[in-house]
């Protein structure tokens, strides 16, 4: 992902296409494509974080219903 957001790599693609279809849409330029999706940087950082989730759980044979892993997943996300 990194070398996707680095400015030489970008052309001009358009709006983020976040939220595109509510009244409250991002406001910035789209500087990548993921899976047919325009996204601004921030709203791509953000992305892959939940791509970096779903690995997560998916590496752990979705036991998402455990309590334990619910709580570290909910203490990850407050340092962010």
């Amino acid at each position: 992902m990194e070398e996707l957001l680095k400015p030489e790599a970008t052309t001009e693609l358009g709006p983020c296409q976040v939220r595109s279809e509510t009244e409250h849409p991002c406001p910035r330029p789209a500087v990548v494509e993921i899976w047919g999706m325009l996204f601004c940087e921030r709203c791509a950082r953000e992305q892959e974080a939940y791509f970096k989730i779903g690995a997560l759980t998916q590496a752990l044979g979705f036991i998402t219903a455990d309590r334990e892993l619910a709580g570290h997943i909910a203490q990850a996300g407050k340092r962010y």
